[in-house]
């Protein structure tokens, strides 16, 4: 009842914009504006968004600038079966990660402009606020295991942020932003034409706060400040007609609080490529990119080198085939992890197939040789059924793996103060799942639409902490004494399975106001003792309101009103609950407490040039308990936001 007073008072917020002067008339609807999205994560060729026979999910620049987030992670709270965390024990302060399908994040493959990206405590997810919101075109999200087309750790699925650039006029921008904490940042870009030949992208965004206050973990609090800088350098020149260059370079400066310093650490990503058209019909694609990422506060030290290259044959207007090879070499070193290296080669083989207007048909094959592991085949298939009347299915069947990384193989005793340690296992098994997907798309109406989706996960040889033992060879243990640390061993499980659903509604009651509303649920079992698995992202509701409010032809207002509510999560703690017996699964699974986050914001422009706008976040002052790293308990109370953009 209570939410439901939320969501009739959100909608009474937005609702007048209802009764406000129709908007230009050449302005785009958002149901047009996403039917002629491009996409390429699915099926790494260009296709539009309706013709893509796996479930993928877009968020355009569009809905970024309607709600004007100060982090990415704020706009995949939006993006239903996406469960969002936070919280770290000696990383980054500003950090979120993102699970799909049911799966903690670490099965979640996040890509930038294609390329893998690399952050702290990537043994739980990649950090996602490396990348500025200013910097982002688009944010493509494949659902379900995508390992037939990118190989390990695309279990749950791949997020691909592609960033904004440089077409064939002159664009500039600058940008700033106030707000609580002592929080400020600033930005600018140009995406520029330099000759009919070359065009330059260029961003510069600058981030420096005291940090949120929060509950726990106890010794962060005081200690959640940060600096960032980023920089991102893109060149594009068309050699001839036929073929095409590209380098791009991105580097991110970062600087945080920590104990009674300050601490360092620095991600460089540099990628060189290129594009050929043999003819019409086959065009290849080729990079090589390197990236570093390194930090002070755990001894970090992880670089990926990765050349790759596909060809593409479209055959005829029916059937298009893709083929191409990749090699990854990397290299990794941490506390408790001794530098260690691991390399991959890789092959693949996709063909989409149109028999019929309504009926699309892709199959993919893919074959990994990891490093110390028998080598991994990766088949997919997915279906799109499109009939003239207004509904869309898409199925897919699909095989991920992921292979054990030098930290899941090789840590030794690391902890965050508690009796729990973590241990690496030389003899652990690749994961193997089997994922199903069906996904419904039906409109109904024309300002109506409807979006179902299912998944079933069946997980082989799951990588899970287990209890060893206490710690007999601890080196700080004085002979005669008895251990005061527990081993908790990484250790492949017979079987698991993680299931579950979600179904979004979006209302467009004109050009001016549209509704939102998603709900999703997930489940899971380990099968050897019939136990939930320690992460469980529970059940999620979001509710979303915008509004446009015309004001004359040269100034317009814009509103937002949120609701984003989680249930029934808990997640691995490596602290064991107080008083909890050693070895008891139940005292390091830790249960979060349910929340429910309003958050608004209202926008005013001119000639679509300049933008000020005002952001409310966490309206109802609730804490808000989340675990990544470690438990976090972020202090409940409002935070204001507030920011200018000029660009020409």
């Amino acid at each position: 009842m209570k939410i439901f007073c939320l969501c009739l008072g959100a909608m009474l917020l937005v609702a007048a914009a209802e009764a406000s002067e129709p908007g230009d008339s050449n302005e785009e609807a958002v149901k047009d504006e996403e039917m002629g999205v491009i996409v390429i994560t699915a099926t790494r060729t260009n296709t539009l968004l309706s013709d893509v026979p796996d479930v993928l999910q877009v968020i355009t620049r569009r809905e970024i600038e309607e709600i004007n987030p100060s982090s990415t992670g704020e706009l995949l709270q939006y993006l239903t079966g996406t469960s969002v965390e936070t919280g770290t024990g000696s990383g980054r302060p500003k950090r979120h990660i993102a699970g799909l399908n049911g799966l903690p994040a670490n099965y979640t493959l996040v890509l930038v402009d294609g390329v893998r990206l690399l952050s702290e405590h990537v043994h739980t997810g990649r950090n996602l606020e490396l990348i500025p919101v200013e910097m982002i075109d688009r944010i493509e999200v494949a659902r379900g295991a995508a390992s037939a087309q990118y190989g390990a750790d695309a279990i749950g699925g791949v997020i691909n942020i592609i960033t904004r650039k440089c077409k064939d006029r002159t664009e500039a921008s600058l940008a700033g932003a106030a707000g609580m904490y002592d929080t400020y940042e600033a930005g600018a870009s140009l995406l520029r034409p330099v000759t009919d030949n070359v065009r330059l992208s260029f961003f510069l965004n600058r981030e420096w706060s005291a940090g949120s206050p929060i509950k726990a973990p106890q010794h962060r609090i005081g200690k959640m400040g940060y600096q960032q800088l980023n920089l991102l350098t893109r060149l594009d020149v068309d050699i001839t007609e036929s073929a095409a260059a590209f380098g791009w370079v991105n580097w991110v400066d970062g600087t945080m609080d920590w104990s009674d310093s300050e601490s360092d650490s620095e991600l460089v990503t540099g990628v060189l490529g290129a594009k050929y058209s043999f003819s019409p019909s086959v065009r290849l694609f080729a990079q090589m990119s390197y990236s570093k990422w390194e930090a002070e506060t755990s001894g970090e030290r992880n670089a990926l080198l990765q050349p790759e290259g596909y060809l593409t044959w479209k055959i005829n207007d029916a059937n298009t085939l893709t083929a191409g090879v990749d090699f990854k070499d990397h290299n990794f070193e941490r506390t408790a992890v001794v530098e260690s290296g691991q390399y991959t080669i890789g092959a693949f083989a996709q063909h989409e197939w149109r028999p019929l207007d309504w009926l699309t048909l892709m199959a993919a094959l893919r074959y990994d040789g990891v490093e110390g592991v028998e080598g991994v085949f990766s088949p997919k298939a997915s279906i799109l059924i499109s009939p003239a009347w207004p509904l869309r299915i898409r199925a897919s069947a699909s095989r991920g793996f992921h292979a054990p990384t030098p930290q899941e193989l090789y840590e030794v005793g690391y902890g965050h103060g508690g009796r729990a340690l973590r241990f690496g296992n030389p003899d652990l098994r690749p994961e193997y799942s089997t994922t199903l997907g069906l996904g419904l798309e039906a409109f109904p109406g024309e300002p109506f639409e409807l979006m179902v989706y299912g998944y079933f996960s069946d997980i082989d040889d799951m990588i899970v902490p287990v209890y060893a033992g206490p710690w007999y060879d601890d080196p700080d243990l004085a002979p005669g004494d008895e251990p005061t640390k527990d081993v908790w061993r990484r250790t492949n499980i017979k079987n698991a399975r993680v299931y579950g659903g979600e179904v979004k509604a979006r209302y467009t009651l004109s050009r001016n106001l549209r509704l939102e509303a998603a709900y999703s649920i997930s489940d899971s079992q380990d099968t050897d003792t019939g136990r939930k698995l320690p992460y469980h992202p529970g059940s999620t509701l979001f509710f979303k309101a915008v509004g446009k409010l015309p004001i004359t032809s040269a100034w317009k207002g814009s509103a937002f009103v949120g609701l984003q509510a989680a249930f029934d999560r808990s997640a691995w703690n490596w602290k064991p609950a107080e008083g909890a017996p050693p070895g008891d699964p139940s005292g390091v699974t830790t249960k979060l407490g349910d929340y429910q986050n309003l958050v608004a914001g209202l926008s005013i422009s001119y000639k679509d040039r300049y933008l000020l706008y005002l952001n409310v976040n966490n309206i109802l002052g609730q804490d808000i308990e989340n675990l990544d790293d470690v438990f976090t308990v972020i202090d409940g109370e409002p935070v204001v936001m507030g920011g200018i953009r000029c660009r020409w």
